[in-house]
């Protein structure tokens, strides 16, 4: 009986940490779209919000140079104030930018490899 009780809890334990997962955002959006969902963590993290941002190299991307330019991409946004900045390591995937607001996934910036986050005018890559 135990051991059905604690596999119950250990289920609905996993269904609400897979639920609390953040918004996915493909990078090949519309540029002015892409930096407006950004700004909406600027409230967050003006407020002292512990903040990090973390990217992830893709699977045909062998040198960090990608992920410190989308680094800079989000860091040119935000600024870097209560922000804690990180290279990830190498995924099997699509490359990717995570960014964690008080320990929650918050917004998931996907890029094709080697691609630049558009986040400024849709003239100004990065």
């Amino acid at each position: 009986m135990l051991r059905k009780l604690f596999f119950i809890f250990a289920i609905l334990i996993f269904i609400s940490l897979s639920s609390s997962q953040g918004q996915t955002i493909s990078s090949h959006n519309n540029c002015e779209n892409n930096l407006s969902i950004l700004d909406n963590t600027r409230p967050l993290i003006e407020k002292g919000n512990q903040v990090f941002v973390i990217a992830y190299r893709g699977k045909k991307e062998n040198s960090v140079k990608y992920s410190l330019r989308r680094l800079n991409a989000i860091k040119s946004v935000l600024g870097d104030k209560n922000i804690v900045f990180a290279i990830g390591e190498k995924l099997v995937t699509k490359p990717k930018v995570e960014i964690y607001i008080d320990g929650k996934l918050d917004l998931v910036f996907e890029t094709k490899s080697r691609e630049r986050l558009r986040l400024q005018l849709c003239g100004e890559l990065y």
